[in-house]
């Protein structure tokens, strides 16, 4: 298993958006079970066309983790939200 690792704002971003859900707990596994998909490091979300970064789509709700991953990392850059603008979170990336 690969480590965890949040920028402020992506950690930021997911309690936002367990506080606003309409089902906390299913948010909760949805959430859980897609940063242990990302861990593990048997799947990769599609690139987003800028260097190495990725993004894995929530399959049940409308986020998008924004991560960049090495050997023995996962970085969360973003809990994107489908409804904010696309790209916002393309200022936290490292150039």
């Amino acid at each position: 298993m690969k480590r965890l690792t949040y920028t402020l704002e992506a950690t930021d971003e997911i309690i936002y958006g367990k506080n606003n859900s309409n089902d906390p707990i299913q948010f909760d596994r949805e959430v859980l079970q897609a940063l242990e998909f990302l861990s593990s490091g048997i799947v990769s979300g599609q690139t987003t066309g800028i260097g190495g970064y990725r993004q894995w789509i929530l399959p049940r709700l409308p986020y998008s983790v924004i991560y960049h991953e090495s050997d023995d990392e996962v970085r969360i850059i973003a809990f994107a939200h489908h409804k904010r603008k696309p790209g916002y979170w393309k200022r936290r990336l490292k150039p």
